[in-house]
């Protein structure tokens, strides 16, 4: 099968060939030797992931300008300006050593009274770093480096080929359906959809023009489908496809945007827990703050560029995602000419400068990664023909009972 599962191909050349915008690197390096740079300067900063477009004559830093016409200075220059980095330039991002839990939360909390956007934090073991030849100053952070929060799937990408420029391409329509219709009894459904063709004569339709049939029925059930069918055919065209993609992220798939939480409890569990696959599946231990390695990120919230998980979409009323619902997720987005754009969002560091040796977290692996006897989106995933021999981080999760009022 092609399309969206083609990314979990070793051999998968990322198509961009289609695509109406693509750089050329040979482009790109003339224009910067034309504006002034030796071939070696220019060489390094194609190599870096700085591309020209030709339809504005700008330099853009596929790292996080955009495919935009506009200049900001920072993410995208005007060819003749590029390079010129102002003497004053000084990266934003604060980072502080945390000495204990309670220190990360006085932390957080001055870093929240200082704004009036929403904070919202990311746990990980360690620092991933964005190493290139040529770094954009105004996003190398004092002592640490250039913040990589680059989506799975871009990272995928990247390790193969550096000069690619696809689209995201998620599952289709069938395939979704293929899920999401596990919250009906399609056997009943059929049934009922049967006893309307032989009594009322209902013959060959569009797909369209059955959902609406259905919709219009005088059987409820019918009816039920029947509006979800059209929610589905008609939301793919518009909002539901970024929301059905950010559910590729929660539970362990490929795409192009990353999980954030608005809950600092929820990044301290990343931030102490190690990722493990095994035969019997995958899980999250326990591992301390990982040598003092781990931190938190504090990011402020756009939202132009980022999407919480909204569970009240009428698509998801069946089977009701857990796993973003727990985590208190938001999705930032990102694209191939902007592949690290939520680490722009970056306020500040929190570095956990000690030892914890034992958890002491509000959640637990059983709260935030339900296994499919809970969650019925997974249970409808790990169903599905079509995606359930390529889903391979849904095993049993290891135990860590909560009390019935955490989830309150």
């Amino acid at each position: 099968m092609g399309g969206y599962w083609n990314y979990y191909h070793d051999d998968y050349d990322w198509d961009d060939s289609r695509e109406p915008c693509r750089s050329d690197p040979q482009m790109t390096l003339e224009e910067l030797q034309k504006a002034g740079s030796s071939e070696e300067e220019a060489r390094k900063y194609v190599d870096s992931g700085y591309v020209y477009n030709d339809t504005s004559g700008t330099i853009i830093d596929r790292y996080y300008g955009g495919l935009l016409l506009s200049t900001d200075l920072r993410t995208r220059f005007e060819i003749g300006e590029f390079g010129k980095w102002p003497a004053w330039l000084n990266n934003r991002v604060w980072v502080k050593a945390a000495a204990s839990w309670a220190d990360v939360y006085r932390i957080a909390e001055e870093a929240a009274s200082k704004t009036r956007k929403r904070l919202l934090f990311r746990g990980q073991g360690r620092h991933y770093l964005i190493n290139r030849a040529a770094p954009n100053p105004w996003f190398l952070v004092d002592g640490i480096g250039e913040i990589s929060l680059v989506p799975s799937l871009w990272r995928k990408m990247l390790s193969r080929f550096t000069n690619k420029f696809p689209s995201f391409q998620g599952l289709s329509l069938l395939e979704w359906s293929l899920i999401l219709y596990n919250g009906f009894d399609l056997e009943d459904i059929k049934r009922r959809h049967q006893e309307k063709v032989d009594k009322e004569g209902w013959g060959e339709m569009s797909l369209v023009a059955e959902a609406t049939a259905m919709e219009e029925c005088d059987d409820p059930v019918l009816a039920e489908f029947g509006k979800f069918r059209l929610d589905l055919l008609m939301g793919m065209e518009h909002n539901l496809a970024t929301l059905l993609a950010t559910l590729l992220q929660h539970y362990g798939l490929l795409s192009p945007v990353l999980d954030l939480t608005s809950s600092l409890e929820v990044a301290r569990f990343f931030a102490t827990h190690k990722f493990e696959k095994t035969e019997a599946g995958c899980s999250y231990e326990f591992n301390g703050t990982n040598g003092r390695q781990a931190v938190i990120y504090v990011l402020r919230e756009e939202h132009r560029e980022m999407q919480a998980h909204e569970s009240q979409d009428p698509i998801l009323k069946k089977l009701k995602p857990l796993r973003p619902q727990r985590q208190h997720c938001v999705v930032s987005t990102s694209s191939a000419y902007a592949l690290n754009l939520p680490a722009d969002f970056l306020e500040g560091v929190i570095l956990l400068d000690f030892d914890d040796a034992s958890s002491g977290c509000e959640y637990g692996t059983h709260c935030l990664l339900p296994d499919e006897s809970e969650d019925r989106f997974l249970d409808a995933l790990k169903k599905t023909r079509s995606t359930k021999d390529r889903i391979t981080c849904f095993g049993k999760q290891s135990e860590s009972p909560l009390s019935p009022s955490r989830f309150t």
